[in-house]
């Protein structure tokens, strides 16, 4: 029987010099909105293959290890002079280190599963252009379940519709993906918006200490009964708005969604903050309560700008706010202090002009 997987068993391989190119836009058509992330191999440092092991401190060993807990790994590619690009290979040649000085990680490569999106703007993929792909997996006991190619015109948009193509892609890949239309979801997860009360408490502290290893030390939610209550009176101001995100079929609490610091006047801006709760955690669910928060800010608050600050590291929540098409606007430095300590952080914002009320 062949395996498809869940949204969160997955992680893209993204190597291309333009972190948003025609490659980028293959895969979110393939994504179709699900929160898979995204590693864009452009932003780490990963160096060629060294015989004597000099660059084993960089990125590549560390990125290996984030993706441990992926089943699938989906490698995007353009075609570059009729092959894979350069970032792509580089990161080929250095699978090299899980059979020289990793091979306890290497041989646990063994059963997983791989994917290729490629893009290019010739009508079919050069002779040859799979082999690698293929070859490797067979090399390193790994699956390979087969490729996708989206050819690209001069305007930087599909040349040909290539929605069914996708969906028997996703198809290939996911479970339940055989409901979903691509560039538009048929069905989602249905959640509403509650306001944080006091009777919720119980069941909000269980749902932060059950989330820890999820938050990490990027969020630090209130996590005792006190915390609670402060954050509940810290919500009464004009100033601030806490948003439960429940679902709506189990009446579960999904996650968190905060607005504070809302400044009114010419400003008409406000800060935006998220976390979401285990086990729904890549379910869609802080998606789509998202998607339902952004609407009041900008049809029923009437806001014009709202900001998220985010750990550079912090890929996951990055790809988050860049598929509801949040811009990066800027780098700050020990800007929040968080679990004791300060922290770097990106800036990124979505301004009502930019916002997509479908997206």
């Amino acid at each position: 029987m062949i395996r498809r997987f869940r949204p969160a068993d997955a992680a893209v391989i993204l190597g291309s010099s333009r972190s948003d190119g025609n490659t980028r836009t293959a895969v979110e058509l393939v994504l179709d909105g699900e929160p898979i992330e995204v590693i864009d191999l452009a932003r780490l440092d990963i160096g060629m293959y060294d015989y004597e092991h000099r660059n084993e401190t960089d990125d590549f060993l560390r990125l290996i290890d984030r993706l441990d807990e992926k089943p699938l790994w989906i490698l995007a590619t353009p075609v570059y002079w009729y092959a894979m690009s350069g970032q792509m290979k580089v990161f080929f040649d250095r699978l090299s280190d899980l059979v020289t000085i990793r091979k306890e990680q290497g041989r646990s490569l063994k059963g997983r599963s791989v994917a290729v999106i490629a893009s290019g703007t010739d009508d079919r993929l050069p002779e040859g252009f799979e082999a690698p792909f293929r070859q490797t997996c067979q090399y390193l006991d790994m699956h390979y379940r087969g490729l996708l190619y989206i050819k690209f015109g001069d305007e930087r948009i599909p040349a040909d519709d290539p929605l069914t193509d996708v969906a028997a892609f996703r198809r290939k890949l996911f479970s339940g993906a055989t409901s979903l239309v691509v560039g538009r979801r048929a069905t989602g997860p249905r959640v509403h918006l509650e306001k944080p009360c006091a009777s919720r408490r119980t069941e909000f502290l269980s749902a932060v200490a059950r989330s820890r290893a999820l938050h990490g030390r990027f969020v630090s939610p209130p996590a005792s009964a006190v915390a609670y209550s402060a954050w509940l009176r810290r919500l009464r101001h004009a100033t601030h708005e806490g948003h439960f995100v429940v679902d709506s079929s189990t009446g579960e609490l999904a996650g968190v969604i905060n607005i504070s610091e809302i400044v009114r006047g010419s400003f008409q801006s406000a800060y935006l903050g998220y976390y979401g709760f285990a086990p729904h955690a890549g379910s869609g669910r802080l998606s789509a309560g998202m998607r339902l928060v952004l609407r009041r800010v900008f049809d029923g608050m009437r806001l014009h700008r709202v900001e998220a600050n985010i750990q550079p590291d912090n890929a996951a929540s990055i790809e988050f706010v860049r598929r509801l098409g949040f811009m990066r606007e800027g780098y700050s430095q020990r800007y929040l202090k968080i679990n004791g300590r300060w922290r770097d952080h990106e800036r990124w914002a979505l301004t009502r002009e930019s916002w997509r009320p479908g997206g």
